[in-house]
């Protein structure tokens, strides 16, 4: 990094980029910041405030796992709001109780059949992703901010829904699983087998694929 000089002409910005979570190894973990800086000569700015989240998440399903990377780039709120139903075990045992074979498999609806909710909703996210095989988005009502919980998972490219749905997350490993859950669906959406997220975690690392 070059030095700063002593002295700026009017107009003249410095700028420095720092490394915060080398300076404060506590960030390397997942969770919520408050940064503020101050200096003698400057004025503070306002606080920053910092989400660092689990980059995957592992689904266990009762055909087998299926692990998906977060975008939380483009939809913060939104997977922010996941991980925090994730650490409380709201998913463990939910099943995916809408399966259309060429369109998506739905889940994450405690009272399994389409209605249920975590007792609030969130804003929209709607951003450049594309709906392709493997995305996970965000399922909804009419209302565009009527997401809560339920989310589908892509079986191939569904354009329809490009930035209409918050799409938040991508399939990584396992799309195999999602594969087998695709002909165990309908045309109406009725499972024609009981397909269950028997466990679902956040991972820090992807794990290595099964040989």
């Amino acid at each position: 990094m070059q030095p700063l000089p002593h002295r700026l002409a009017p107009g003249q910005l410095a700028v420095v980029r720092l490394d915060l979570a080398a300076r404060f190894p506590g960030l390397s973990t997942p969770g919520r910041y408050r940064i503020t800086w101050s200096h003698p000569s400057f004025p503070a700015p306002p606080a920053l405030e910092v989400s660092i989240v689990e980059p995957y998440a592992s689904l266990r399903t009762s055909l087998g796992e299926i692990v998906i990377e977060f975008h939380p780039e483009d939809a913060p709120k939104t997977v922010e709001n996941f991980i925090a139903l994730v650490k409380k075990g709201f998913y463990d045992g939910l099943t995916f109780h809408r399966i259309i074979p060429g369109f998506m498999m739905q889940g994450g609806d405690p009272k399994g059949d389409g209605t249920g909710g975590p007792g609030y909703t969130i804003k929209a996210e709607f951003n450049k992703r594309k709906h392709v095989a493997g995305t996970v988005s965000m399922a909804r009502r009419a209302d565009p901010d009527s997401a809560g919980c339920q989310f589908f998972i892509c079986f191939d490219a569904a354009t329809h829904l490009d930035g209409q749905y918050t799409a938040f997350a991508q399939v990584v490993r396992g799309m195999d699983v999602v594969k087998k859950v695709e002909p165990l669906g309908s045309p109406s959406g009725v499972p024609r087998q009981k397909i269950v997220m028997e466990k679902v975690t956040l991972l820090q690392t992807l794990p290595p694929e099964a040989r």
